[in-house]
């Protein structure tokens, strides 16, 4: 059998684009119903934290801003825009563009307020009183932080939209991939850092949030740069191979947000009866009849036992 006949170079065209056909679709619908149990993973944690008190700590907190932004890029990305365009019957192409510009911005929001997240578990470990001194800014001023960060993609990506909407797939590009770098570069100082200078174990309380952190930016590290441009390429066989990977880092990211809820149900124990809770698993009994009443503590308060030992006299009488 002479090999050179089943080359990918030697395949007719249709049989290639059949195949790609095919293959394009059942990705579509494999990765359809993975943004579908993302999609579920986030409304999980939206609804736990708002649910219980004991998961409402301003890191918790934090996180659920982060949920809010990554649902929006869910959101505005499809939906929102699918919307409008039933109940407008057409849209502009600056209207368009401005529609899909949200998701990117949401995006990026995303990946600023997990870099937040990440950077507030660290300066409290390794840089304390510096933590102290700057306390209202990581406890309630993190979300304008991150907005001020997104303000230079948020004015320049807006105003293409309406100075060249051609260019705004380019630009848009170039300020994700700028800003996911800075993002992640930062997450990973901290990470060798963190490796080189290990903590104690009591001084561990919030660590999950340094690890969700980093473990959602590096499974979002494949998407940024693989985007849905393999279909400006005309050769079926490349624009097959370059669609194979984006749909591996579209993949990973959408299973980011499934691996965080395992993260946070594995190292805090309130995310843990918080499941088993919502879940009514059996072995949540063992725990507090009522959640919402105990407290965020990294360690069970040591209860003082006192044991009484009482003695009866007995007297014998001959």
């Amino acid at each position: 059998m002479d090999l050179s006949t089943v080359s990918p170079f030697n395949v007719s065209e249709e049989i290639q684009y059949e195949f790609y056909h095919n293959f394009s679709f059942g990705c579509f619908v494999f990765l359809s119903l993975l943004s579908l149990v993302m999609f579920i993973a986030d409304i999980y944690l939206m609804i736990i934290i708002n649910k219980f008190k004991s998961l409402q700590t301003y890191q918790n907190l934090l996180i659920l801003k982060t949920i809010w932004f990554h649902l929006g890029y869910i959101i505005f990305g499809e939906i929102l825009f699918l919307v409008v365009t039933i109940l407008s019957n057409d849209v502009s192409s600056e209207g368009n563009c401005f529609l899909e510009n949200l998701d990117s911005l949401c995006l990026s929001m995303v990946y600023f307020l997990m870099t937040f997240l990440a950077a507030d578990w660290f300066i409290s470990q390794y840089h304390p009183n510096f933590h102290q001194k700057h306390l209202v800014l990581f406890t309630k001023r993190g979300l304008y932080v991150c907005f001020v960060m997104a303000l230079p993609e948020t004015v320049v990506t807006s105003a293409y939209c309406f100075i060249s909407a051609r260019s705004i797939d380019l630009v848009a590009f170039i300020f994700k991939v700028v800003s996911f770098i800075l993002c992640f570069s930062v997450v990973t100082v901290m990470f060798i850092v963190k490796r080189r200078r290990p903590l104690l174990m009591d001084a561990r309380k919030y660590e999950y949030c340094f690890t969700i952190s980093f473990v959602f930016l590096l499974m979002s590290l494949p998407i940024t740069f693989f985007g849905d441009y393999y279909h400006t390429i005309e050769d079926m066989f490349y624009r097959t191979i370059l669609m194979v990977m984006c749909n591996i880092g579209y993949g990973l990211y959408a299973l980011a947000p499934i691996v965080t809820v395992f993260l946070l149900a594995k190292h805090n124990k309130h995310f843990k009866v918080a499941y088993m809770r919502c879940c009514k698993r059996k072995s949540a009994e063992a725990y507090a009849d009522d959640i919402n009443d105990v407290e965020t503590v990294d360690e069970d308060q040591d209860v003082a036992v006192s044991f009484g030992r009482h003695s009866n006299s007995v007297q014998l009488h001959p």
